[in-house]
């Protein structure tokens, strides 16, 4: 079109002006697990010039040579149908994104280097990113933003308006707490500060105060995210602490347990920490449940259920879903207190499975949460019992309190009619 031709020869009027451009090894927006990645926004004061990356080195090496930082821009997902693509001027030393193919063809044509795919566009089309044309300058010509204020007023002051660029997502709403005590006993003071984002994670910040002549290491027992379990505490806080001493410590809120639930925003913490002397590992104790609610916290948990399975006062079962021969299962506490669980006498079609298998041994679970338990079925098992097709699964619960081992209760048999 006309319009799109004009584009192109304003672009390229860039070609016959040289400035000072620092070029840097181009990395491209790295893709994360949970499908989405800051874009940072960068302004150069000597040539106008806004520039956009994913990549905090590069964010950095253009802060030293006089880069402003304008800080994020939007959020890019990490993988789409429509790529952004990035090119460079090696003459005037201008940068120039694109969706459009043909525009990205007809520049390298003119000799703009070609340096891939920058990010993506969202294809659900969240978050428009406007387009400006500045026609007196020939470097830094164009400008996207997000925000329609900023958009309205380059208009007025004679950028032309070349409509939407791409689109970034939804920003996610980002949790907070207040600063409070959540334990002080024993002569251990523990309080829950913040929660900050790390990477694509979140990060949840505590001060301990150990009082005691003992050394201590504290970790979580077991933590859930909205009420669903993870299994990993001794793995992602692990703090010692001197007699006497103080320290800080990280619960760390990785983004492969996010992913696993389709966490979008967390809400509340449920964790129970574990205290042990160093020295002797038989002095130890546990806090109470404790519940962290961030200001996204809605008066609930996540929910995790399916077809249900068993249900009584204290335990409950569902079946979520299948893929191949795993069939998961969502497992819910009610009993007003930790327990753990464990899967036994599990049977295929009637034929006893022997061996154990471990991600269903001793599974903690806090009162009032959920967990996904999954039972995969070998094609060995399969093969040694001539099963065709998978159309019974059944087994009996073993649930004992974490603070009596000897209390052992069984409930069951729980029957899943796969057919």
């Amino acid at each position: 079109s006309m319009r799109q031709k004009k584009k192109i020869l304003t672009i390229v009027s860039a070609v016959l002006v040289t400035t000072l451009f620092v070029v840097l090894p181009f990395v491209k927006a790295a893709a994360t697990s949970t499908g989405a990645v800051d874009m940072l926004r960068l302004y150069n004061p000597n040539t106008g010039e806004h520039f956009y990356t994913a990549d905090v080195v590069e964010k950095d090496t253009l802060i030293s040579y006089g880069w402003k930082y304008e800080g994020i821009g939007w959020i890019a997902p990490t993988k789409s149908n429509t790529p952004v693509y990035r090119l460079y001027n090696p003459n005037a030393g201008d940068h120039h994104y694109t969706t459009d193919w043909s525009e990205r063809y007809a520049l390298k044509r003119l000799g703009w280097n070609d340096e891939g795919i920058g990010w993506y566009s969202d294809d659900d089309k969240s978050v428009p990113l406007y387009r400006e044309f500045n026609p007196n300058v020939a470097t830094g010509t164009h400008n996207y933003t997000t925000n329609q204020s900023e958009h309205n007023s380059l208009v007025s002051l004679g950028w032309v308006d070349e409509g939407i660029g791409w689109y970034g997502l939804k920003e996610t709403p980002v949790p907070k707490i207040e600063s409070q005590v959540i334990y002080n006993e024993n002569d251990v003071k523990i309080t829950a500060k913040e929660i900050v984002k790390n990477g694509n994670g979140w990060d949840v910040n505590f001060f301990i105060e150990n009082n005691t002549n003992s050394n201590l290491s504290i970790y979580p027992y077991a933590y859930a995210i909205n009420g669903l379990m993870a299994r990993d505490g001794a793995y992602v806080m692990d703090c010692d602490v001197a007699a006497g001493k103080k320290a800080n410590a990280s619960l760390r809120i990785k983004e492969s347990l996010l992913k696993q639930y389709g966490i979008t925003e967390v809400r509340c913490v449920d964790l129970l920490m574990k205290v042990y002397d160093k020295d002797n590992y038989s002095k130890s104790f546990y806090t109470d449940q404790i519940e962290l609610k961030t200001n996204l916290y809605n008066g609930g948990h996540d929910p995790l259920s399916g077809k249900k399975l068993f249900n009584d006062e204290d335990i409950r079962i569902d079946f979520l879903s299948r893929d191949g021969n795993a069939f998961n299962y969502a497992v819910t506490n009610t009993t007003g207190k930790l327990v753990s669980f464990s899967f036994e006498d599990l049977s295929i079609n009637d034929y006893t499975n022997s061996k154990t298998d471990y991600n269903l041994y001793s599974v903690e679970i806090l009162n009032n949460c959920k967990i996904v338990a999954t039972v995969t079925v070998s094609d060995e098992f399969l093969s040694d019992n001539d099963i065709k097709e998978i159309e019974k699964i059944e087994w009996n619960l073993k649930i004992r309190p974490y603070d009596d081992y000897f209390n052992d209760n069984k409930v069951g048999p729980i029957i899943h009619k796969v057919k």
